[in-house]
């Protein structure tokens, strides 16, 4: 099993989890899904609070899921308590660096 940590907001503690490296297409729709219902709750909980949505709430991890076809994206899961916590797409492409220490 690969290991990851998170922080759990219930507990105050940081916890064990378990890194899944590679999310098939048909999970990230899955978890996408799953998630939706908790989005429209805190958007509006936001709303009425008047603070800012946060940025990645636009994210429509169905869409994000078609990249997962092409060989340069990959997204990793963290699992906790039997259900996924949090996705990340990442590329494999070489991408040089912005920064003016990354030059040449």
């Amino acid at each position: 099993m690969n290991k990851a940590q998170l922080w759990e907001r219930q507990t105050d503690q940081v916890v064990s989890a378990e890194l899944l490296p590679e999310m098939t297409p048909e999970q990230v729709v899955q978890n996408g899904e799953r998630w939706e219902k908790f989005r429209v709750r805190a958007r509006a909980r936001l709303r009425r609070k008047r603070a800012p949505i946060p940025e990645h709430d636009h994210w429509d991890w169905d869409e994000k899921s078609h990249d997962l076809k092409f060989t340069a994206y990959r997204c990793l899961g963290i699992r906790y308590q039997d259900e996924v916590q949090g996705l990340m797409m990442i590329s494999t492409l070489a991408v040089e660096g912005r920064l003016p220490v990354h030059k040449g």
